[in-house]
Formats: structure tokens, C-alpha cells, sequence
């Protein structure tokens, strides 16, 4: 067989509609008339790609966030230092996900001129 042979011969097949030849015992694909058909399977069969990307918190960033109380500010100088103008919506959004994560009320980030994030409790 000739490189390039089989994989004209697997698209051959799945435009005559012939059914490709199980694999592991399965088929790879059911096909009518070059279409793909539904076809009902075992419960077992069923596979699930995960969603998303898994949450990473930052323990000392979430214990720190979560000792603030109302009336007072923490300015993160020590976890980001100063944050360029373009990434701060990206610095905003994980100190966001850090406050939800350890409290139920909602925080307020602004930013000092030299670019410190500082949070505080949203009133």
C-alpha cells in the first residue's frame, strides 16, 4: 500500500457508504449513504471530554484576601507589585476569582498610579 492509499480508501468507504471495520470491537463510525447515522449505545460506551480549565487558587493569596474587613484596603504590592495598564483586567479577574472563592460579598479593585491593585469591600 502506498502512503496516502488507506486514507483514500477510508473516504472511499465513507462516501459509498460502506461501514468501516470494527476496531477494539467497535465501529469507528456508522454511515449511510456517506452520512453518519445515530445509533444507540451501551451505557458503559459513553465517553465525557472534561470543560474548562481546573480552578488553581493561590492559597496565600486567598488567605490574605479573606482577612479583610469592612472599613480597611489591602493593596497587593508583595503578590502582583506593579501592574501594567494592559494587564490589569487580567490581574482584576483573578483577584476577583480569589475574593468569591473565600467570601460572599463582593470587592472593589482600583489602582493606585504606580499600578498596585488595592481591594476593598463593595459597599
Amino acid at each position: 500500500m502506498e502512503p496516502g492509499e488507506g486514507a483514500d480508501r477510508i473516504i472511499s468507504d465513507i462516501e459509498t457508504g460502506v461501514e468501516i471495520p470494527p476496531r477494539n470491537g467497535r465501529a469507528i463510525m456508522a454511515t449511510t449513504n456517506g452520512k453518519a447515522v445515530d445509533e444507540i449505545i451501551s451505557i458503559e460506551d459513553i465517553t465525557v471530554s472534561p470543560r474548562g480549565r481546573k480552578k488553581v487558587i493561590d492559597s496565600a493569596l486567598a488567605d490574605t484576601l479573606s482577612k479583610v474587613k469592612a472599613g480597611q484596603a489591602i493593596a497587593l504590592r508583595g503578590t502582583f507589585g506593579n501592574v501594567p495598564a494592559s494587564e490589569r483586567p487580567k490581574v482584576s479577574q483573578i483577584i476577583r476569582k480569589h475574593w468569591a472563592h473565600v467570601r460572599d460579598d463582593e470587592c472593589r479593585i482600583a489602582y493606585s498610579p504606580e499600578g498596585i491593585p488595592q481591594v476593598l469591600i463593595k459597599k
